[in-house]
């Protein structure tokens, strides 16, 4: 089942119409229908239509055979950016309390075995926790 399937079956499983859907969403109905008809939306995207639906919008994210989509190393930089940017906070900055370089912060975010120190680093100068902010979980 495609992205596009998978929404529009939670839509109507939690009982929206599509307008409903559209105004909880803070668009229109065409809108909707479109997210319903193809299937290129974003992470974030589904984070947000996974929220309204009470469901993880990671369980939204399938490919053409029905198979969870992993989060790839660029969606995970994009959430992290996304995050500071929406709490204000600068890069330079937290490079700079965290005392990283900005290479060093962008190889530690992407690492599958990142470590403590960072995180804690990191939970300490945004006063957050990067996992969820790195699955997405956090916009």
């Amino acid at each position: 089942m495609l992205k596009n399937q998978k929404f529009k079956e939670a839509r109507k499983a939690a009982g929206y119409t599509q307008r409903e859907f559209a105004e909880k969403f803070g668009s229109n109905q065409a809108y909707v229908s479109a997210l319903e008809t193809r299937s290129n939306f974003s992470m974030e995207t589904a984070i947000e239509l996974g929220k309204i639906l009470g469901i993880d919008g990671k369980d939204l994210m399938v490919d053409e055979g029905g198979s969870k989509l992993e989060v790839d190393k660029e969606s995970i930089v994009k959430n992290v950016l996304a995050f500071l940017k929406r709490n204000d906070i600068k890069i330079v900055d937290l490079i700079k309390e965290m005392n990283v370089s900005r290479t060093a912060f962008y190889n530690q975010i992407k690492n599958e075995n990142m470590k403590q120190s960072f995180k804690d680093a990191f939970e300490k100068a945004t006063q957050h926790k990067i996992m969820p902010i790195i699955n997405g979980e956090k916009f």
